[in-house]
């Protein structure tokens, strides 16, 4: 097969590993023709790396082990503490509020004097007719 076919091949990307070996044997050849002296490079540093050694990966050291494992436990850490914050602040925020009154300036939280104020302030509310009737002329 001639070498412009194999080319050909190889660039549609059907060419076997027999057929990809002879392109490079051509190319390392001394003397090639001229207008496929371009692909010389090219082949050049294919063959290169197919004979290039690569270093085996090195199974994790255990100091990898232990940092990873430690990445893994402060991120933990910081998620609990951040949602253990958050429901703090909303249990504070939530938290029942204790009822007091005021009167004459005293500050009171003895529920039965804030049921009596509070009845006592409701029953003021009221008016009669002719104090609602009086308030809706004045507003006209």
């Amino acid at each position: 097969m001639k070498i412009d076919e194999l080319l050909e091949k190889y660039f549609a990307g059907a060419t076997s590993c027999k057929e990809e070996e002879d392109i490079r044997k051509f190319f390392h050849q001394p003397h090639i023709p001229k207008d496929l002296e371009v692909y010389r490079p090219m082949f050049a540093y294919f063959d290169g790396e197919v004979h290039q050694e690569h270093p085996k990966a090195q199974p994790p050291s255990r100091f990898a082990f232990i940092r990873t494992w430690g990445y893994r436990a402060a991120n933990f850490a910081a998620v609990f503490f951040i949602c253990w914050a958050l429901y703090e602040t909303m249990n504070t925020s939530q938290a029942e509020t204790e009822n007091y009154v005021v009167v004459n300036g005293h500050y009171s939280t003895d529920t039965e004097l804030i049921k009596q104020k509070t009845r006592e302030a409701l029953d003021n509310i009221g008016f009669n007719d002719d104090e609602l009737q009086d308030l809706i002329v004045l507003d006209i």
